[in-house]
Order: C-alpha cells, then sequence, then structure tokens
C-alpha cells in the first residue's frame, strides 16, 4: 500500500513538471546549451527569443483612412524656389512608396505639380490646395532645401535633409497626425562621405547624391505609415550598398 502511494506522489509530480515546462522554460534550457556556462544563468529570454526569431515588427505611428484618397504635398515652404526640384523627387517617391505598400489610395503626383503652377497657390491653405485636387487627406511634407558639405579639395560630399511630415484632413482643415506636434513629425535623411567626379567619371555627382537623399528620405516617411520589419531594413541597406 505504502509503494504504491509512493508511485502516485512521483506519478503527480511528473505530470507537474511537465506542465512546468513551458516554452520560457525551453528557451531558457537552449540558452544554457548554446551559451556559455558563465553567461547562460544571466542571459534574459527576449535576448535568445531576439537571437531565433529576430527582433519583432514595428508598428506605424499612424495609419491614414484607406477609403480618402490622398494627397503628396512636398515643399520648401520658407524658400519654394530653392527647393524645388528635390521637393518633385521626394513627391515622386513617397508617392511610389505609398502604393507599394497599400498605405492609401494616392492623387497622381502630375495634380499636386499642376496646382504649384497655379497663380494664387501661395496664397492657398493646405486643406483648399487637398480639395483642388480632389483629396481627402493631404500628406504635408515641409522641408528645409538640401543641405550638400563639401571637402576643402571638393573630392568629397555628405548631404542632409531636414522635413517635417503631418496629415492634414481636407474637409475640416485640421491636422489628423501627428496630434503633440503642430509642424509635424521631425524625419531626417543623411548621407555619409561619398567621393564625388563630374559625370560619367568613377564617383557620385551631386544630382545623384541629391537623388539619394530624396530616395531615403521618402522611406522614412513612408515607415511612419506602415509596420515594418527591422531585419528587413538591414537586408535592404545591405543590398543597397553592394
Amino acid at each position: 500500500m505504502l509503494l504504491k502511494k509512493r508511485k502516485r506522489i512521483e506519478d503527480r509530480g511528473w505530470r507537474i513538471a511537465r506542465r512546468a515546462l513551458a516554452p520560457s522554460s525551453i528557451l531558457y534550457l537552449l540558452s544554457s546549451l548554446l551559451l556559455p556556462p558563465a553567461l547562460a544563468g544571466c542571459v534574459p529570454v527576449g535576448a535568445v527569443v531576439n537571437k531565433f526569431v529576430g527582433p519583432p515588427p514595428v508598428p506605424a505611428q499612424y495609419l491614414p483612412d484607406k477609403t480618402k484618397p490622398m494627397l503628396v504635398l512636398v515643399e520648401s515652404f520658407h524658400n519654394p524656389d530653392a527647393g524645388r526640384l528635390d521637393a518633385q523627387r521626394v513627391t515622386l517617391y513617397v508617392t511610389d512608396e505609398l502604393r507599394q505598400y497599400h498605405v492609401a489610395k494616392v492623387v497622381s503626383p502630375e495634380e499636386a505639380e499642376a496646382l504649384h503652377l497655379r497663380a494664387d497657390y501661395r496664397s492657398m491653405k493646405i486643406e483648399q490646395v487637398g480639395r483642388a485636387a480632389g483629396a481627402g487627406q493631404v500628406l504635408y511634407v515641409n522641408f528645409r532645401p538640401v543641405k550638400v558639405d563639401n571637402t576643402v579639395g571638393g573630392d568629397m560630399l555628405k548631404a542632409r535633409a531636414e522635413l517635417r511630415v503631418r496629415v492634414v484632413d481636407v474637409e475640416s482643415g485640421r491636422t489628423l497626425w501627428p496630434h503633440d506636434e503642430p509642424e509635424g513629425q521631425t524625419v531626417v535623411a543623411e548621407s555619409p562621405w561619398v567621393r564625388t567626379s563630374p559625370v560619367g567619371r568613377e564617383g557620385l555627382p551631386e544630382p545623384a547624391l541629391r537623388d539619394q537623399i530624396a530616395r531615403t528620405a521618402a522611406h522614412q516617411i513612408v515607415k511612419l505609415f506602415r509596420k515594418w520589419s527591422p531585419d528587413d531594413e538591414q537586408q535592404d541597406l545591405e543590398e543597397s550598398v553592394k
């Protein structure tokens, strides 16, 4: 009788131990096997998870209304003439990525470009420009003209762009996002120092560098409105520098 009772206790203990072997326990055991003994006991389970499955996706900061057409309006508000070509580049790249990731239905960039030619454009409010283009919301990007620095010898260049991004409702004229920054969310795109040369020779001419900054800035902007994976970003970066 005593032996049977002892057997039941052992069986019960085994079942409890099996239930305790949760996923976190399994990960802990894996970390003990894969890491040096001196470190295994002090490594968080989250670090082990990231090692095997990578960092979690980053959620969108704001999800635009997919039922309302979106106008991408990019300009250097205080110096529109100086930044006109850079604004056109950013407009095209932002529009392309919004479509690629199905963020919103986007109004043709040609509509925005035609509105810039209107005599009364400078006096129009953002929502009025959006309404004239047939949009329900405006992705408004205000940026300082791209700054390009070079070395004393002029053989190295780097560029930097700083932009303010917000989404404006056409019907009410109010800013839908961000709520706590009236001028918009700040986005910065910056290049490393790169060797420059005249077109056709080895190196990167200034127009190509400006185009690269516009593409980078557009990518950073659209990431605000979609879920993205840090692993995918790293892979894209590695492929872009090959």
